[in-house]
């Protein structure tokens, strides 16, 4: 790590005396000016203080749970000289693993050269699933605690951009971007749970080692005169990571121990080359024409292996299986837009896309189903080759319409039309001393899809103080596979499976935004979604139907009646409903089709009050309601949520002098977790306090 902090300083400093010898060579520097430097700094510290699960508070408000401190904002601006600027700014609190740091050279009618730098801890929370029929024991995932109690994910970003802009020239810039990731995050793929139990339930907690970076290259050019602009861009993207998760294990209740853990571990590496050209122009006062051209060249490969400990039941080993796939793809998007009459706008677009895309993969297993031996030898038992082809043809028109002509409304209108040709070619062939049976297929699927998306708005101004938006969205995709089987009938996998599928939308939007007073104003808003998904498979010749309905409601106000006095609040109401149609358990003909709700309630206020001239008060109320738990244990897991949470702050500015401040503030967090008997809630109390100088 010290050497890459050290190798990153490195290239900071040759970039900056690089980009300081271009401008020193481009024209003479100006004379220095005296003027006095602008500096802020702002010390600061966090404690909190948790009581119950602390990792979900972490997950929640993305702060350690531990005190943290440091300098919440440092800052720096200095003219040089005449033409030169230098401007910096930070941030660098520990404990929080939270940093920044920005660095702006700039020189008038030159250009600039930007350097920034970001790091920041997301948090997540191990705890796993819950079973109603699961009594709470010494041992058991209830009490058991946290698969880890310390998951997170290290997020860092570090960009170097020059900008060469010279009066009358072209625009030139490169740029240097690195993302990364490290750390641990839970999953949802959670391991089984036996002993005593109905079922065995998958409710024990897994998480996944993440090890990811990407490097970014862009290089580009811009040139802009009175009525068109012309530019070219140039990208490399290079990206690698280094997982491992587990992705199988069981828990016994009645030891605490673990078995059957199958270990998987995945490496890749893929290349991303993209050019972008663009043209727009403004061929007269009333036609504006655009076209974007984009070309993509993908190149990618993994390995993936994976280990099994299981000695009781079906187990299987992979050695290291690689796989590529090669991707190419060509975008053409020209548009235009013209307004013929005064108060007429209209537009029209095109989108052209053609994609090919290769892949191969071999999936090798060293397997065994004895009874008497689970345990792999070390012997591979299948080989599996796997090689595949996917043509697409993307096209879509646009259309766009807006007419302001009468004196109180104004109308628009947009809608586009998609069609999509897919021919996907798929061939597995499996050999070995031990292959399984069915594996050998050949499959050609050619899909048809077709999609439409129509708004349809009016604004209204009935009064010089109230306007009224009303809208209706429609969409509708129509999606249809034609399977030739060319060898073999496997039906697994996502195009064997589905023949047909298309959902329709409809969103009524209502908004009412009304200001009485210039210290007062209203937003009211309503807006009701419905969708209908259709499904067939080649398992049934009947359309399976799924229904989602929602209604939301939302409203804010602001106040200021005095210059002294600022408050708004904001609340928001969901009523969400999910409709499927599941199959019936055939070992309980009695349970009916599940319905999922999701009814959300979402409050927020915040307020200032100024004491004095010196001295602000401020504050906030934050509250999330959730209750749409429907326990369905007996035939799987849970649906739904049932949970609360509530944030109450209060903060006291206080200004010492014209160059110091002090800051004060005070949450209080707590979140309740019915629906998995609890296990998440949490009480938290957060202090915060940071001191504000200028020099």
């Amino acid at each position: 790590m010290k050497n890459k902090k050290s190798s990153c300083s490195v290239l900071i400093l040759i970039l900056f005396i690089s980009f300081n010898q271009l401008c020193a060579h481009a024209e003479p520097v100006a004379e220095p000016i005296k003027d006095t430097a602008t500096v802020e700094f702002s010390p600061s510290i966090a404690v909190a203080t948790v009581h119950g699960d602390k990792e979900k508070f972490e997950e929640d408000h993305w702060i350690s749970r531990n005190s943290s401190g440091g300098i919440n904002k440092m800052s720096f601006f200095k003219n040089l000289n005449k033409q030169d600027s230098l401007e910096f700014e930070g941030r660098a609190i520990a404990g929080n693993n939270d940093f920044a740091t920005g660095l702006n050279f700039s020189r008038e009618g030159l250009g600039s050269l930007i350097i920034d730098f970001k790091e920041f801890r997301k948090y997540y929370d191990g705890t796993g699933g819950f079973y109603s029929h699961l009594i709470p024991t010494a041992k058991s995932p209830l009490t058991y605690g946290e698969l880890d109690n310390d998951l997170h994910l290290d997020i860092g970003n570090f960009k170097v951009e020059g900008i060469l802009a010279k009066e009358d020239s072209p625009e030139y810039t490169f740029a240097y971007e690195r993302e990364s990731r490290n750390g641990k995050k839970s999953l949802l793929g959670w391991g089984t749970v036996n002993g005593g139990l109905p079922i065995s339930p998958k409710i024990y907690p897994t998480f996944l080692q993440v090890d990811e970076w990407v490097n970014k290259f862009k290089i580009g050019i811009k040139h802009a005169t009175k009525d068109t602009e012309v530019s070219a861009e140039q990208k490399w993207e290079n990206a690698r990571n280094e997982n491992q998760h587990i992705v199988g294990q069981t828990y016994t209740l009645s030891t605490g121990a673990i078995s059957s853990v199958r270990t998987k571990f995945e490496n890749t590496d893929s290349d991303l080359y993209t050019t972008v050209l663009r043209y727009s122009k403004d061929l007269n006062k009333k036609v504006f024409v655009s076209c974007g051209l984009l070309f993509n060249h993908y190149i990618g490969g993994s390995i993936e292996q994976a280990t099994d400990t299981s000695t009781v039941s079906y187990n299987e080993n992979h050695p290291p299986n690689p796989a590529r796939v090669e991707q190419n793809s060509v975008t053409l998007l020209p548009n235009v837009s013209f307004s013929p009459f005064k108060d007429l706008l209209m537009g029209a677009g095109l989108k052209a896309e053609v994609i090919t895309t290769n892949g191969n993969a071999t999936y090798n297993r060293d397997y065994r189903t004895s009874a008497t031996n689970f345990t792999p030898d070390g012997t591979i038992d299948e080989f599996v080759n796997i090689v595949s082809a996917l043509d697409q043809k993307k096209f879509s028109e646009n259309f766009q319409l807006k007419y302001s002509g009468l004196e109180n409304a104004v109308f628009y209108a947009d809608n586009e039309f998609g069609k999509q040709f897919i021919t996907h070619h798929e061939i597995q062939d499996a050999f070995g001393p031990n292959p399984a049976a069915g594996l050998n297929f050949e499959r050609k699927t050619d899909t048809r899809s077709f999609n439409n998306n129509f708004t349809l708005g009016s604004k209204w101004y009935p009064v010089s103080k109230i306007n009224i938006t009303a809208e209706y969205k429609y969409k509708n995709e129509f999606k249809d596979n034609n399977h030739e089987i060319l060898l073999g009938d496997v039906v697994n996998g996502y195009n064997g499976y589905i023949t047909h599928m298309d959902f329709v939308t409809h969103a009524p939007v209502l908004k009412l935004n009304y200001k009485p007073y210039r210290w007062l104003a209203y937003n009211l808003g309503y807006t009701y979604d419905a969708t209908t998904y259709n499904v067939r498979t080649r398992a049934s010749a009947t359309t399976e139907t799924a229904r989602y309905k929602a209604n939301i409601y939302s409203g804010d106000i602001t106040l200021a009646p005095v210059d002294y006095f600022y408050c708004s609040l904001f609340y928001q109401r969901r009523d969400a409903m999910t409709k499927t149609r599941a199959s019936t358990n055939s070992a309980d003909l009695s349970v009916t089709q599940p319905i999922f709700n999701a009814d959300v309630d979402v409050l927020g206020m915040n307020y200032s009050y100024a004491l004095s001239k010196s001295t602000t008060l401020t504050g906030g109320y934050s509250m999330y309601r959730a209750n749409d738990f429907n326990d369905f244990s007996e035939t799987g897991l849970p649906l739904g949520v049932d949970n609360f949470s509530q944030d109450i702050s209060l903060g006291l500015k206080r200004a010492l002098n014209k160059d110091r401040s002090l800051e004060f503030k005070y949450t209080y967090s707590k979140y309740n977790e019915n629906s998995n008997n609890n296990i998440d809630d949490y009480e938290a109390h957060l202090i915060y306090a940071a001191m504000n100088m200028a020099f």
